[in-house]
């Protein structure tokens, strides 16, 4: 399998970028990275530490608690049980739990899977006992769940508009356990994990779960403290249950692509990724499918995915199922922001794939340049060079452009009206390579070493 001649080059930039992130995020000990191209991982990386008490390095292969990423394969299992003709998504869900209809409010009788998993059910959030996200109390069991569902009216009208439900996907969980006859969990290692050799995602947490991360909150004294991530979600798995690595399920995202029907057909898969509702309040008009949310315009893409939030774990995967592309970015801290790494690293992908032709003659002027005010990479791509600061949360929303001139020498050919448009930059070389970039806008910048002995020789004095 080839992949896109500018995946390579963006990856590059993306792990430095992500280092330098991780490097001024105090408040998140680690990330962890994986892309993947059509069902390959393409890239797999930890950064910071999965443990602040141990020291423990994050790696690849470590298991973060993905949570409401278990309503993407709770949808794929119902879209396949769909496609044997066990069920329909347009059947009332009272047909296969007939409990619902002991409630007084009728319009519960009437609820499809279909409305359900597109969160237009009018169910209410989490139920109405203590806050389990918290961790004052246990996830509800399933006979709460049905009690719930037996007493309690609908907070909206069916089909009125988004609203978010982990109660609803706790019936789809039960829905599939109806029309299987099998536990939740093992229609999921049957149905999608084991025919997909994802034999590393578990469908839930056990005491047998390998590689946990430990999940952290920061106390009201700025400290970051451990919190369990070692919680049943009992009957509300097929709402939050999975458990994976960031590898394994960019993965499985990546073979949702449309033309591999291995999981679902792309019938299915026109159904799940077509938006069903709007997100209320949100100015770019992003929305939600059938278990999916609909990224739109997303740098330059349509992109689908999930999110997903237990104690101690933020995460996010996006991905593209014209292009099979797809990335999953997991943190380990409530103070963790999965969804502006996301941005970022698709707008990095985003310039590279709009720019990057052919292999530069350049690469001998890239690298990390830095001053007291600013760092600066340098980024050859064809005949140009492009300045990007790594610490940049969006790297690629301005970046200064460097044609080359001659010898060491490049004019500034765009940059924003306070910079340096038009001016000459100079590379100077010395026995190492090359250290030190002049020019009168960016300033005289330098190469990490070199940059540390200036610094040395600046200090405060006495």
């Amino acid at each position: 399998m080839s992949h896109p001649i500018y995946l390579k080059p963006a990856i590059n930039y993306i792990d430095k970028w992500l280092e330098q992130q991780k490097m001024i995020d105090p408040h998140v000990p680690g990330y962890s990275v994986a892309i993947s191209y059509k069902g390959k991982i393409v890239f797999e990386k930890g950064y910071g530490v999965a443990n602040i008490e141990k020291g423990e390095a994050m790696c690849p292969d470590h298991v973060f608690r993905v949570a409401s990423h278990t309503k993407t394969f709770t949808a794929v299992a119902l879209l396949q049980l769909e496609e044997k003709g066990v069920l329909s998504l347009n059947d009332p869900i009272s047909d296969y739990l007939p409990f619902l209809k002991n409630n007084k409010d009728k319009r519960i009788h009437d609820i499809t899977i279909h409305n359900a998993l597109s969160h237009a059910a009018g169910i209410m959030r989490d139920g109405d006992g203590d806050s389990f996200w918290s961790l004052y109390c246990d996830f509800p069991s399933k006979k709460d769940v049905i009690d719930f569902f037996e007493r309690a009216p609908l907070t909206i009208n069916v089909n009125e508009r988004l609203k978010y439900s982990n109660m609803g996907f706790a019936l789809l969980g039960m829905v599939i356990e109806a029309v299987t006859g099998k536990q939740y969990s093992q229609v999921m290692i049957e149905n999608i994990l084991t025919p997909t050799g994802l034999n590393d995602i578990s469908p839930a947490y056990s005491d047998e779960t390998k590689n946990l991360i430990t999940g952290y909150t920061l106390s009201p004294e700025g400290q970051l403290l451990p919190v369990s991530s070692h919680i049943d979600t009992k009957g509300v798995k097929a709402a939050t249950s999975f458990c994976a690595s960031a590898s394994s399920l960019s993965k499985f995202y990546s073979m949702l692509c449309f033309g591999n029907e291995n999981v679902i057909s792309d019938t299915s898969k026109r159904k799940a990724f077509k938006q069903e509702w709007h997100i209320p309040e949100d100015p770019l008009k992003n929305g939600y499918g059938l278990g999916f949310f609909i990224m739109n315009d997303y740098q330059g893409r349509n992109l689908i995915g999930h999110g997903g939030g237990m104690p101690g774990n933020i995460t996010m995967s996006l991905f593209d199922p014209k292009d099979g592309l797809s990335v999953c970015v997991f943190t380990n801290s409530h103070r963790g922001d999965p969804r502006a790494l996301q941005k970022g690293i698709w707008q990095s992908i985003k310039f590279f794939k709009d720019h990057y032709k052919k292999h530069s003659d350049l690469f001998v002027y890239e690298g990390h340049y830095y001053n007291i005010w600013r760092d600066i990479y340098f980024t050859a791509i064809d005949d140009k060079l492009y300045g990007t600061s790594l610490s940049a949360k969006e790297p690629f929303t301005m970046p200064v452009e460097l044609t080359y001139q001659d010898q060491a020498r490049f004019k500034v050919t765009r940059d924003h009206g306070m910079g340096s448009y038009g001016e000459d930059v100079t590379f100077n070389k010395d026995e190492t390579g090359y250290y030190e970039v002049v020019c009168a806008a960016l300033y005289r910048m330098l190469k990490k070493e070199p940059y540390l002995e200036h610094l040395k020789m600046v200090g405060v004095k006495k």
